[in-house]
């Protein structure tokens, strides 16, 4: 069941699951702190397409093994 106060259902009515919003780190002016918290939520996103296997998932984005144990370390991924 979707409530809405107007007439119209509208793409802020919906969930963000839905609206492609799933998983979109926290607005930041630093430049670092918003490409970390991107590096992030893509990698985790990469490693659920790729079931955790973790080579796959290095496989997908292009980098070494090492590289991205080294990004999940780094990062706090879990």
């Amino acid at each position: 069941m979707i409530l809405t106060d107007g007439d119209w259902i509208t793409v802020e009515d919906l969930p963000s699951s839905i609206r492609g919003e799933q998983g979109i780190p926290p607005y930041t002016h630093d430049l670092k702190e918003a490409l970390m918290q991107f590096e992030k939520v893509h990698i985790r996103r990469v490693l659920d397409e790729a079931s955790d296997d973790r080579k796959e998932a290095a496989r997908l984005l292009g980098i070494s093994l090492s590289s991205l144990y080294r990004k999940i370390d780094e990062l706090g991924i879990t």
